[in-house]
């Protein structure tokens, strides 16, 4: 094999998933479940969703498992490998079972496709309860009021260190907990048909904060962060170039810009009190306010406004934010750089989510760290072990909200 190839010295990772598992609110234990080993497996984790998802195959010969196994059970996926702490199972993926496909051929092989999605998936397809009221709570605690104990969240956490350091295994990177509870709330009230997940992801934009779930069954609220030195390196040069042989990466990567959600201004909308209103009946739109977010330095060369609208009476702060964050996400959205390594592994730590990685790649001209939003990990038959990241340009999205 050719020195310049990215397969050389890969070790051989393992994959193991216990089926049928049930989940305790309030706790991280695991009660029960039947282990089995993925024929080929993929696993999402991506801070930009609320649910991740996880799809494997499992060999059912002669109905070995047929029967055994039901849509809503729960489900773990562990990862090891030889470089990680040892070769120590490391939790990443906790959730339900959401379709289960059998299939068989005539010589009595057969195999399972089962396909999950983590604890965050019972907020993304639940309704709230119709007209709760919620008033005056923090975001945390806004959190606690819509989980139902059956869904079997661990609880609350106002950070995302603790989840990246379970996943990318790595038992000496600490990073000291940056408590992020929120201000107190304004009047909520959750509408008829609306998902849990939408009261949580409004309020999240509201706060300039991120919502998902935990390989270990936490909600999480938390903002990215872009301070960690650099977990994983990129390496990619031209085949004429005397550093090719450091290319490190499957393939090419994918570089791509673009101005779709890029503007010059956003202005949030949202409404005022009635009783504020009531003595100008003369002015339609007197019930409207609004807030506007100008960055410092336009991202485009002429004017290109965009106008958003929060229905309830939040302070100008709130629609400051929202403004703020909308326009963060379309600086973060049009700067994109994907690149896909041998292995689920680099430098003794798992591939996830939420980490910065050292790009060096002299074909793009691109030599800067950037930040891990996403990343996949899975295994097949014919392409072993992969990592697919999905990198940004880190400070874009999720900074401290304005000052109150």
């Amino acid at each position: 094999m050719p020195v310049d190839s990215p397969f050389v010295g890969d070790v051989t990772p393992r994959a193991r998933v216990l089926l049928g598992c049930t989940f305790t609110h309030g706790s991280t234990a695991v009660v029960g479940g039947t282990q089995v080993e993925p024929k080929e497996w993929s696993v999402d984790d991506d801070i930009l969703v609320l649910s991740d998802s996880l799809s494997f195959s499992i060999e059912n010969d002669d109905g070995r498992y047929s029967g055994q196994f039901a849509c809503g059970d729960g489900v773990v996926l562990h990862l090891s490998d030889s470089s990680v702490d040892g070769g120590a199972w490391k939790e990443q993926f906790r959730g339900r079972v959401t379709a289960l496909d059998y299939t068989s051929d005539i010589s009595g092989g057969s195999v399972i496709q089962v396909t999950c999605m983590d604890l965050g998936w019972h907020l993304v397809s639940t309704a709230g309860r119709p007209l709760q009221n919620i008033k005056s709570v923090k975001f945390s605690r806004l959190l606690e009021l819509v989980l139902d104990t059956s869904w079997g969240f661990a609880g609350v956490r106002a950070q995302n260190d603790t989840n990246r350091r379970l996943k990318h295994g790595r038992t000496l990177i600490l990073q000291v907990l940056n408590q992020v509870a929120g201000a107190p709330l304004s009047y909520i009230q959750i509408e008829p048909g609306q998902r849990v997940a939408d009261i949580l992801v409004l309020y999240a934009k509201r706060e300039g904060m991120f919502v998902n779930v935990s390989a270990d069954g936490y909600v999480q609220i938390f903002r990215p962060n872009y301070t960690d030195p650099a977990l994983y390196n990129v390496r990619y040069h031209g085949s004429t170039e005397a550093t090719r042989g450091q290319n490190n990466i499957v393939g090419r990567p994918r570089w791509s810009l673009k101005i779709d959600g890029l503007y010059t201004s956003v202005t949030c909308f949202s409404t005022v009190v009635q009783s504020q209103v009531d003595d100008m009946p003369d002015n339609p739109n007197e019930m409207y306010t609004r807030s506007t977010y100008t960055p410092t330095t336009a991202p485009l060369p002429f004017m290109r406004r965009e106008v958003i609208s929060d229905s309830e009476a939040i302070s100008r702060s709130m629609r400051q934010q929202r403004a703020q964050w909308h326009y963060q996400r379309g600086i973060f959205d049009g700067d994109v750089y994907e690149v896909t390594f041998r292995g689920i592994a680099q430098g003794g730590a798992f591939y996830v989510s939420d980490t910065m990685c050292s790009v060096n790649d002299s074909v793009h001209r691109l030599n800067a760290n950037r930040y891990v939003s996403a990343v996949r990990k899975s295994c097949t038959l014919s392409g072993g072990f992969t990592s697919t990241l999905r990198t940004h340009v880190p400070g874009t999205l999720g900074e401290a909200p304005l000052t109150r």
